[in-house]
């Protein structure tokens, strides 16, 4: 589907707090005081900005427009037309970044307002489209003249073609032999300088680091990178979330000459990492997207012209990306962009073969406090008439460590399939999710990697596959109701052969049916799991379902009134039982 629609100042700011402390915890200090502001960044700093933009539009909106409210739908257009480019993958930017003075202009200008300034009005917010690789997809996209004055527009594809001058080291952070410095809490952390270079005309430049942290000692343990440009000038910061044994950086338009990186952690006196720490560095340069028709117009103050917008999926199952680019020859407020989002589909009736490569994420732990979040890759693929079963293996290059999990999604939303590369406790190279008598449609493969990565690389090579009808199952002298006559009271052997064709290996077990359905009372995981002492002073009581329940229910009785829920292990829903 789509991507971030656009971008705002998130790398850190500060936003006003209260200086009651006592009551607003969150507002203190690294050293305990409360001075009135508090540190923001991220999505905490962004939304609240992007909300501010949106009030002024509606302001202006409805200061031009007789009282008139626009509606959700078209502020969001006008911030997402009048966003500048940043000159970064569409992936990151979307639309650009969110352009105040330009979307009041808008605001003011469209829909009988009075034109104000130089802007242009697009019909879609993001392109994207799913299909085999390969495959050619279309659009069309109006483009419209909101301002006071002609324009000409050029219309133009966009990506980032490959890696060059990519340079690599090595660093280690020691305790006893690194240099130190205090860092915001008064914590000593240990540093390390590399130096690099950065051709001229480089469109983008792509800092990724590793190392060996310890998610046990908490966030102390995260070692952070930090890029200088050739000028002296703070260029750009990892911002790791969590100990992911990962970080990466990129800069647009990065300064040409020697550059400065400094990878820095916490002692290890204090919980953080020893030892060494690879880094690497790459330039890309942009590069064509598909290709829009016509690559320019003469735009009159009112005027719209419809753009063609071609595109091919990639030539192997996964997603890419890229930008369609509008520029005024009036270059009021930079370029604007459309974010596009292709994904080609895996082709099981081709060996179903997917590929892709291993690097990480922030290591931002999950909702529940659990292992860092990483990287998510989707993939999709057709499923019609005649097939049985599915199959999905994963296999990593080397780390049996790297944590991996498959999720096999069904048309309507259900994850049917399941595994991780994990067997007994014991980790391995591969996984492989199975799912039975799977509905016709489109099935969404997720491969999750989960943080932290072993942290001995910047990055690897990963390798899949998805099957039909690949389970191997047979019974011999199975008895047959039309032609077999049992003898009451004797018991018959049926020998039950399965064969293992998936790339992990798996437990498989019997579960023989009647052609009824009953009632059953589930078989608890605790023995005292029929009688509880409130509050629970141990784990909350759990039952096993049996494959193809089709309902289940839980009922309670106390000396007092109570209530519960109760949910799948790990999941949702969380059902709340009735009000006493």
């Amino acid at each position: 589907g789509g991507t971030v629609s656009l971008v705002a100042p998130a790398e850190l700011s500060w936003a006003s707090c209260s200086t009651d402390i006592a009551i607003y915890e969150g507002c203190a200090s690294p050293i305990g005081t409360g001075p009135g502001f508090e540190e923001a960044g991220g999505t905490s700093e962004s939304s609240p900005l992007t909300a501010g933009v949106a009030a002024l539009v509606i302001q202006a909106y409805r200061h031009t427009h007789g009282g008139a409210n626009p509606t959700p739908a078209l502020v969001k257009q006008i911030l997402v037309s009048t966003a500048t480019d940043l000159g970064a993958p569409a992936d990151e930017q979307g639309a650009g970044l969110v352009n105040a003075y330009k979307a009041v202009q808008l605001a003011e200008s469209i829909n009988g307002g009075s034109p104000h300034g130089a802007t242009l009005l697009k019909s879609v917010n993001s392109l994207n489209a799913v299909g085999l690789p390969g495959t050619t997809k279309s659009w069309h996209v109006k483009v419209t003249n909101t301002g006071a004055v002609p324009q000409v527009v050029a219309a133009r594809g966009r990506d980032f073609g490959p890696d060059t001058h990519v340079q690599s080291g090595t660093a280690v952070l020691n305790d006893a032999t690194s240099p130190q410095f205090a860092n915001y809490q008064g914590i000593q952390n240990n540093y390390a300088v590399f130096h690099f270079t950065v051709a001229r005309g480089q469109n983008r430049l792509v800092a990724d680091d590793f190392y060996p942290g310890n998610p046990a000692n908490g966030n102390n343990s995260r070692v952070r990178m930090t890029l200088v440009d050739p000028k002296g000038r703070f260029a750009s910061h990892s911002f790791p979330q969590g100990v992911g044994n990962f970080d990466t950086a990129d800069v647009v338009n990065p300064t040409p000459g020697t550059w400065t990186g400094v990878l820095w952690g916490d002692v290890a006196s204090v919980g953080g990492t020893n030892g060494t720490v690879g880094w690497q560095v790459s330039t890309e340069k942009f590069a064509p997207f598909g290709s829009v028709s016509p690559s320019s117009a003469v735009l009159r103050p009112g005027q719209s012209r419809t753009f063609h917008v071609t595109a091919t999926t990639a030539s192997s199952p996964g997603d890419t990306d890229g930008s369609i680019v509008f520029t005024s020859d009036l270059g009021a407020g930079g370029t604007s962009t459309i974010p596009v989002t292709l994904r080609s589909e895996i082709n099981p009736a081709s060996g179903g073969a997917f590929s892709g490569t291993l690097t990480g994420g922030n290591g931002r732990p999950n909702g529940s406090g659990g292992p860092g979040e990483g990287q998510e890759q989707y993939y999709e693929f057709h499923v019609g008439g005649g097939v049985h079963n599915i199959t999905a293996n994963v296999k990593l290059t080397n780390d049996a460590s790297d944590p991996v999990a498959e999720y096999l999604v069904s048309p309507d939303g259900d994850d049917l399939g399941f595994a991780q590369n994990s067997v007994n406790g014991n980790q391995t190279l591969t996984a492989t999710a199975y799912t039975l008598n799977p509905a016709r449609g489109t099935w969404t493969l997720i491969v999750a990697f989960t943080e932290p990565v072993a942290g001995n690389e910047i990055s690897q090579p990963f390798t899949g596959n998805v099957e039909f009808n690949n389970v191997s199952v047979s019974a011999s002298g199975l008895p047959d109701r039309t032609s077999t006559k049992l003898a009451a009271g004797t018991a018959v052997t049926v020998p039950v052969t399965i064969k293992n064709n998936g790339a992990q290996a798996e437990e498989f077990f019997v579960d023989p049916r009647l052609n009824t359905s009953a009632t059953i009372t589930l078989a608890g995981q605790d023995p005292q799991v029929s009688s509880v002492g409130l509050p629970l002073t141990g784990a909350e009581p759990d039952w096993f379902v049996p494959t193809e329940a089709s309902s289940t229910s839980t009922t309670s009785t106390a000396s007092l009134p109570i209530m519960f829920d109760w949910g799948p292990f790990n999941g949702d829903p969380d059902l709340s039982s009735a009000n006493p």
